[in-house]
């Protein structure tokens, strides 16, 4: 398509200064893609429309075969474990806490509902669109007769824990579970009755064919098959000890189990032998949906998703998964360039703003937890082992600089292509820091006075810098001959330091501590980030927005400096261990097994961005946003871009467009281009250097399409 140029300059005088703040979060998978949850539940309603489920209350649904994924908002962060849809428009999702939910649109909105225990719900099933049953951890039956609008108890014979439930016909129902449990029903699981043990091994799922010929399967490769109904089950094995947690009979004689580790199996005698075949994953699977004999999902841990065409034989991926090594610090230039390290010494780099992520090799095993950029080439990273990188190219080659020291490295800071500075752990009874000002030819070691583990430092100068340790804070002014003790307002751990320029600067601690200066560390003052159980990081965009976070997948932000804090889920369970707060519409944050999530808003909207439907037209954040003198990238001057499709025109010739500003309070103020757009891309420039520091809205409008963003001048 075609970009057209437009300069536009404003001359606006007087504007309403305004502020945003909101609610929840907003935050999306970038690694593993399109989510690093646990998935345990599929259903497919035919081989393009399907929908998944998993942990932290995630729901994603496809509607081409999986080539993409939408998240959906559950409204709840339990842990789901099974989906059923009855048609393509009515479906259930079961977790936690006796979490039901129930959905009339084809999962677009799912709503809670009241059910007579708050056991963890473990499998779904239904016999046609009303009769359906789901079984509990703790060994109880639901049952429904109006398509899961309302469900009642069923008394269960026994109490041990059920994790799977098959409706076979208008009167069979099986039920597997542990200790060997089977329930059998006759009458569409009105009423269960105990089924003599074959086994005493637990049970974690069971398919039927028909009436006659089912299959379960449990611990150590085990198999059961019956074909009587279930009334009696012979045992058979894999020969592998893996654990299977899902099975599928495909017709009379193939069936495929799926379960620990990735491993997979397929029977072509009707179950008396099975064979390996490659699913192309190591992570454990959890769940099958087929339609009909061939083509059926698998899903599994952080996120996997994989696919078959042929009744299980191949498999191949649905889901991407760059790492699952521990990622320890994330670092940006601006929104498009960034760089991740972490465990046995992998580097990830973006070039446009982590929709796609690659590797650079670094020539190290060792675990890297600090990176540092000046621009788009210069950068360094440090780790375990003394290990400091440093790159010239943006990471395309990284070259080893020798610091003569073993101990590990946590934190790194360039000022200048010169100085430099890296702290790390206790060597000889002191935290090591060392300082270069030839570019890293030399490290040159410093007496830190602390006898503690060293985190994390900033250079604000030449000669002054600031170091945390896991319970001191270190401040020196002639370029480290001297790191003088600084007192904070309570005792507390210290994790993180970030400053966004000379003065202003904050401290992440534990249990939701945080410290904030304005005097370029000399005092400091007490904050709250909220009830964390342990704060790993802060990043702050500019004076005014920020992002803390930590275990258990804790995130907090503020848009008053830290004044207040609003706690917030990013929608993992995973550890979160480092943030870049790029600007005030683009965060980053990384952690546990490869993690990687990117907010759109900084964190500051729950909701996943939405997908734009084919032929939308689109307007794109402005960059850089902040912007303003005032900004940290100290432009006047910000870019605001869209583009139209040919397929938004509808064949109705060119569409009238309007791209204009806003106050925060709805009071026009700009118009900052009109006309009839061809298809193409279009590009105005601004200078918001006569505008008053405020948050304004753009707001463009081509045809019956409005698309709005967000921009501050500061």
């Amino acid at each position: 398509m075609v970009t057209r140029y437009i300069p536009v300059i404003l001359a606006i005088i007087v504007l309403s200064a305004g502020s945003l703040s909101g609610q929840g979060s907003r935050w999306y998978w970038q690694n593993p893609s399109p989510t690093g949850s646990n998935l345990y539940g599929a259903h497919f309603t035919d081989r393009f429309h399907g929908t998944v489920v998993g942990s932290g209350g995630q729901i994603l649904y496809t509607s081409d075969a999986g080539e993409t994924w939408i998240p959906r908002k559950s409204g709840t962060q339990r842990y789901l474990y099974d989906v059923y849809f009855t048609d393509a428009r009515n479906g259930v999702a079961i977790g936690g806490g006796g979490t039901l939910l129930r959905t009339t649109d084809g999962g677009e909105t799912w709503s809670q509902k009241n059910i007579p225990t708050l056991s963890t719900l473990k499998s779904v099933d239904f016999l046609g669109t009303r009769i359906g049953m789901v079984v509990s951890e703790r060994g109880s039956f639901l049952r429904t007769s109006d398509g899961g609008e309302t469900w009642t108890t069923v008394k269960n014979p026994v109490f041990n824990p059920l994790r799977c439930v098959r409706l076979v016909s208008d009167t069979l129902g099986i039920a597997v579970g542990l200790v060997g449990t089977i329930l059998r029903s006759t009458d569409a699981g009105m009423t269960w009755n105990v089924n003599p043990k074959p086994t005493y091994n637990a049970l974690f799922a069971v398919d039927f064919l028909d009436a006659s010929f089912g299959i379960a399967t449990g611990t150590h490769g085990l198999i059961l098959k019956t074909t009587d109904g279930g009334f009696t089950w012979d045992t058979t094995s894999t020969g592998f000890a893996n654990a299977l947690m899902a099975v599928k009979i495909l017709d009379k004689n193939r069936a495929v189990a799926a379960g620990e580790f990735g491993m997979v199996f397929v029977t072509t005698d009707a179950g008396a032998t099975w064979e390996p075949r490659s699913s192309m994953t190591g992570m454990h699977l959890n769940n099958f949906s087929f339609v009909g004999p061939r083509i059926g999902v698998a899903v599994g841990d952080h996120g996997t998703i994989i696919r078959t065409m042929n009744g299980g034989e191949n498999w191949y991926a649905r889901s991407s998964l760059l790492t699952l090594n521990h990622l320890y610090d994330v670092a940006f230039t601006d929104p498009d360039y960034g760089w991740t390290v972490g465990g046995e010494g992998i580097i990830l780099h973006t070039t446009n703003g982590g929709e796609r992520w690659t590797r650079q090799e670094a020539h190290t095993t060792n675990d890297l937890y600090a990176v540092h950029f000046l621009d788009r080439s210069l950068g360094t990273v440090a780790g375990a082992g003394g290990t400091i990188l440093r790159t010239t190219d943006g990471g395309e080659t990284w070259f080893n600089q020798w610091t003569g020291w073993k101990t590990a490295l946590r934190g790194i800071y360039l000022l200048d292509e010169k100085t430099g500075c890296a702290v790390g752990d206790v060597l000889l009874g002191d935290g090591l820091v060392l300082w270069t000002t030839d570019g890293g030819e030399h490290w040159t070691p410093q007496l830190s006075n602390a006898r503690d583990y060293l985190n994390s430092v900033v250079l604000l100068d030449e000669r002054t810098g600031i170091l945390v340790g896991d319970t001191i804070v270190r401040r020196t002014t002639d370029a480290g001959k001297y790191w003088e003790p600084v007192l904070l307002p309570v005792p507390s751990s210290h994790h993180d330091i970030d400053f966004v320029d000379s003065d202003f600067g904050w401290i992440a601690g534990g249990a939701g501590f945080m410290f904030f200066t304005s005097d370029g560390g000399k005092n400091w003052r007490f904050q709250h980030a909220g009830s964390f159980t342990m704060q790993r990081f802060v990043s702050f965009a500019d004076r005014l927005n920020g992002i803390a976070g930590g275990y258990w997948g804790e995130l907090a932000y503020t848009t008053d400096g830290g004044r207040t804090w609003h706690t917030q889920r990013s929608g993992t369970d995973n550890h979160l261990l480092a943030a870049a707060y790029i600007d005030r519409a683009n965060a980053v944050v990384v952690g546990e097994f490869g993690t990687i999530l990117h907010s759109v808003e900084g964190g500051v909207v729950r909701a996943q961005p939405p997908a734009p439907m084919p032929g939308s037209v689109v307007l794109h954040q402005n960059y850089p946003n902040p912007c303003g003198p005032g900004s940290a990238s100290r432009s006047a001057i910000t870019t605001i871009t869209w583009d139209i499709p040919p397929p938004a025109l509808q064949n109705r010739g060119n569409l009238h467009t309007r791209l204009r500003l806003y106050t925060i309070l709805g009071k026009e103020r700009a118009t900052l281009w009109e006309g009839d757009a061809e298809p193409g891309s279009y590009r105005v420039t601004i200078d918001v250097g006569r505008l008053p520091r405020a948050t304004y809205l753009l707001r463009l409008q081509a045809g019956r399409q409005v698309q709005t963003r967000i921009m501050s001048v500061m």
